[in-house]
């Protein structure tokens, strides 16, 4: 009999929210190996709908660029008037809690000229994006320690850092690629190979999470 998605997948993913605490970001990525994690939206039920995707390497590049809420290089605060502020010595502002976004839950859907108040932030969040899309290219991944605990620690984070948030619907793959829990195994298997995918999302009919599928989950299915 052919084995569903569902019976195969690792529950419970590892997810984020579309807002998370740096802190927590960092535990994360220092207690896993996981290299893709799904966001989600809380729907109740301790239901977990599925709106987005992000890499390790994206995830590392947003903790080692201090893109948070609270960096006003990233994120003008409400009442910021000048250019002199956003080129502060010390650009983390404790307590801050307004970015300069229109709507955080949408603002990923924004026009970036409607999501950016200066050239200054523009440039920056062009600069953060180019760093993620290249972040295998600098690291040169002959070794692991580029996605591993030793470079989480090179990384620095300070006490109040770790308390800083990001808002990760900023920089999430919309809608990830992902099958259903009732997907055949040989199915899955097919969507792997075509698309050259390392992991798959899976969800139920209302598109809440239910687990992840590997590459490798599908090889350890063949031994």
């Amino acid at each position: 009999k052919t084995l569903p998605a569902g019976f195969f997948c690792a529950p419970p993913a590892v997810t984020f929210q579309e807002i998370e605490s740096v802190g927590n970001i960092e535990e994360i990525l220092k207690t896993t190996t996981h290299n893709g994690f799904p966001i989600v939206k809380n729907v109740g039920y301790g239901e977990k709908r599925l709106i987005g995707l992000m890499l390790r390497s994206q995830l590392l590049t947003l903790l080692s660029r201090r893109a948070f809420i609270e960096n006003i290089i990233f994120y003008e605060q409400e009442g910021d008037q000048d250019q002199e502020s956003a080129m502060s010595s010390s650009p983390l502002r404790p307590g801050s809690s307004k970015s300069h976004l229109l709507d955080v839950s949408t603002s990923s859907e924004l026009p970036s000229e409607l999501r950016f108040r200066s050239l200054q932030q523009r440039e920056a969040f062009e600069n953060l994006e180019i760093a993620m899309r290249t972040f295998h290219q600098r690291k040169l991944f002959t070794e692991r320690f580029a996605l591993g605990v030793k470079y989480i620690e090179s990384i620095g984070l300070s006490e109040n850092e770790k308390k800083s948030h990001v808002i990760l619907s900023d920089f999430m793959m919309l809608s990830p690629i992902s099958v259903t829990e009732q997907k055949s195994v040989e199915r899955v298997w097919e969507i792997f190979r075509q698309l050259g995918l390392r992991h798959l999302c899976v969800v139920d009919s209302k598109n809440i999470i239910k687990g992840m599928i590997t590459r490798e989950d599908l090889h350890k299915l063949q031994h």
